[in-house]
């Protein structure tokens, strides 16, 4: 942990010094952590220009989150200065704090999460104290502190809170992840020949997807036209409308609302299983996975607009993330069968090694090994998972060996 304790002093300093330049940008002192205070003076005080959220309940006079501040921030530096604020307080409060503690207070100054098995709606495992499965993807980083009269005191600085979990001495991490897991799933259950036979070839999917969607060589698809694949049909998958789609590729609505009406007429069979699992979820009061397992949907029939239209969301999404859990809970068995025949042979061969599962996050199993049985447990875990279940658009992992949680993408 001590690559979490040692910033800590330089972490506080830099939150005196955001919050200084906050006050001085605002005229005045306030609470940068009070959501209230923030609009007041923000739209009130500086009267900036509420960012337009057609979509949303809530009034955007009042709007201090994270996507409201990036937007206002082309017009005025204190929100730049707040959002700033509020990532290295979340660092702090949310990570390093609690990591810190929780390492000191267990019998081998490690951490030690708790997987929850029933407390998501979809039914896959939640982790608490810590909870491992939200980690920063990417380093954090910190700004440099300067004096009033703008020198330098410290220069800024990045934290990688995933290089800090690090295997205990002797072993690495094994991770195995499913490639587009939703992807397939969805590939499946809507027998689309087009879409399982992009999934069956080596390719990168969404730049095979874009290249059929347009009908253009792959090698013309662009970074920007892979991402607009993706969120398309990610967006049949999570219900997501064209106010999202448009914010998540930057484009105005109406190009992310013809970007939608595009797809669907060109991958009609997509639309059509959505309509179909609509219809018979109605019928249910419930949407069902592919093993079965029921979620009870009563608003799907609900005379408030905006409940029944959440409720078809959670219908089809409901579908493909609850069947996502029961494809990972089936590999999580058949790994653990499959690799504790494996250990047997390897103990012969090579007695008092360790090989234990860590970790679950969302699609992702991490195993903690000794170094010396890495590859073998690497093969194995691949095969389990990628074997677990049949589906039309058959499984891939990506296995990955590392030190640390940061070694392992």
């Amino acid at each position: 942990m001590e690559l979490l304790r040692s910033p800590v002093p330089a972490l506080q300093e830099t939150l005196y010094a955001l919050e200084a330049q906050a006050h001085a940008l605002a005229g005045h002192d306030f609470l940068l952590t009070s959501p209230q205070q923030v609009s007041v003076v923000l739209y009130t005080e500086l009267g900036l220009k509420a960012p337009s959220a057609p979509s949303s309940k809530k009034k955007t006079s009042t709007n201090t989150g994270e996507k409201a501040l990036q937007e206002l921030s082309r017009q005025h530096p204190l929100p730049a200065v707040i959002l700033q604020h509020r990532e290295i307080k979340k660092l702090r409060t949310t990570y390093i704090d609690p990591f810190c503690s929780l390492a000191a207070d267990s019998q081998d100054g490690r951490l030690h999460s708790s997987f929850l098995q029933l407390a998501t709606v979809t039914g896959r495992l939640a982790s608490c104290n810590p909870n491992l499965q939200n980690l920063p993807r990417g380093p954090c980083v910190v700004p440099p502190v300067h004096a009033a009269d703008g020198t330098e005191v410290r220069e800024g600085f990045t934290i990688n809170i995933r290089q800090a979990v690090r295997a205990s001495e002797g072993c690495v991490f094994v991770a195995s992840d499913f490639c587009q897991l939703e992807v397939r799933i969805l590939a499946h259950f809507c027998r689309d020949p087009t879409l399982i036979g992009l999934l069956s070839s080596d390719g990168d999917t969404f730049r095979l997807l874009y290249s059929r969607w347009r009908n253009i060589p792959v090698a013309a698809v662009s970074d920007s036209d892979r991402a607009r694949a993706k969120q398309c049909i990610y967006g049949v998958i999570y219900g997501m409308g064209p106010d999202e789609l448009a914010q998540r590729l930057s484009i105005p609505r109406q190009q992310a609302l013809g970007l939608m009406k595009d797809f669907r007429q060109r991958f009609p069979v997509i639309e059509t299983w959505r309509q179909s699992t609509l219809r018979l979820s109605r019928q249910a009061n419930a949407c069902h996975t592919l093993f079965r397992r029921r979620r009870h949907l009563p608003n799907l029939h609900s005379t408030v607009g905006s409940d029944r239209a959440q409720a078809e969301r959670m219908a089809v999404n409901g579908v493909i993330q609850g069947t996502a859990s029961d494809i990972m809970k089936q590999a999580m068995v058949q790994a653990d069968k499959g690799i504790s025949q494996l250990l047997e042979r390897l103990r012969e061969a090579a007695p008092g090694g360790t090989c234990q599962c860590v970790l679950q996050v969302h699609d992702e199993l991490v195993y903690e090994v000794s170094e010396g049985w890495a590859a073998a447990v690497a093969r194995e875990l691949s095969a389990a998972m990628e074997g677990c279940v049949p589906l039309e658009a058959p499984l891939r992992v990506s296995t990955t060996i590392g030190r640390s949680l940061g070694d392992l993408r």
